[in-house]
């Protein structure tokens, strides 16, 4: 398997990578309970705040969504190096 150049650049090795992934990507029973949990939970927010007129609890319910999970993990992962 080739590198990921930006892996390569940072210094992550494929395992890295692969460790990484398994822990962002939904791949067992457990993970895939707590995200329909959360997406349920979220609905429920986002619903109370459309029948409250409450912009706060609409964005409040995407904050809470596990779609979001997946993207604030992504962006820290992703950060650049810290210059030593």
């Amino acid at each position: 398997m080739a590198e990921d150049p930006a892996a390569v650049r940072v210094g992550v090795s494929g395992a890295d990578v692969e460790r990484m992934a398994g822990k962002l990507f939904v791949d067992d029973r457990v993970k895939r309970s707590a995200f329909w949990a959360l997406l349920v939970l979220a609905a429920i927010i986002a619903a109370a705040g459309v029948v409250g007129d409450s912009t706060a609890t609409v964005i409040g319910a995407m904050i809470v969504t596990p779609l979001m999970t997946r993207s604030r993990c992504r962006s820290a992962a992703t950060r650049p190096p810290i210059p030593s």
